[in-house]
């Protein structure tokens, strides 16, 4: 994903691209937990035995469901929070198959449709193969796929402070 945002942050600053990728992004993450995770922890504190604590134990995907149909305006939440879900699994398959598409036809700037759309379509197999897997075998899919990622970030950290006193130097900062 680090293609695609540096793709579309192109010609923007250094300020704007913190606030766009790092600061709005972490603000909406906070604010979401806090509000979800404080109605859940009351659901649960108030009513232990209720509809969200024993979604919470048998299905942790319904109780979120389950908690959004127990504010006033439920049907509404949980249609606007399948909506979301659906984008942001839209979204992220259309720009992992972009940069893929970038990848496997030689950094061409615009991947073909047809590359694109089959990328599309394996990652969304991928997904959806995923989803039947036990948790077991996707928390294991997931830990081994992050294994290398502290270190590909603490070289893209060092070679980005690199180029930010680089740049400082040269006045183009």
């Amino acid at each position: 994903m680090g293609v695609f945002i540096a793709r579309i942050s192109r010609g923007r600053t250094v300020r704007a691209f913190l606030a766009g990728v790092i600061l709005a992004p972490a603000l909406g993450s906070y604010l979401w937990f806090a509000m979800i995770g404080e109605s859940g922890l009351r659901a649960i504190a108030t009513d232990p035995a209720g509809p969200v604590a024993t979604a919470a134990l048998a299905e942790p995907i319904a109780a979120l469901f389950w908690l959004l149909a127990s504010v006033p305006p439920g049907p509404a939440l949980s249609w606007a929070a399948l909506l979301l879900l659906a984008i942001f699994l839209i979204t992220s398959t259309d720009s992992a198959a972009y940069v893929l598409g970038m990848m496997s036809t030689g950094g061409r700037a615009v991947p073909p449709v047809a590359i694109r759309l089959l990328l599309g379509a394996l990652l969304l197999l991928a997904a959806g193969l995923m989803a039947v897997a036990s948790v077991e075998v996707v928390r294991g899919m997931a830990i081994l796929g992050a294994l290398p990622y502290p270190l590909i970030l603490a070289g893209h950290t060092v070679v980005l402070l690199l180029a930010l006193r680089s740049a400082g130097r040269d006045g183009k900062g």
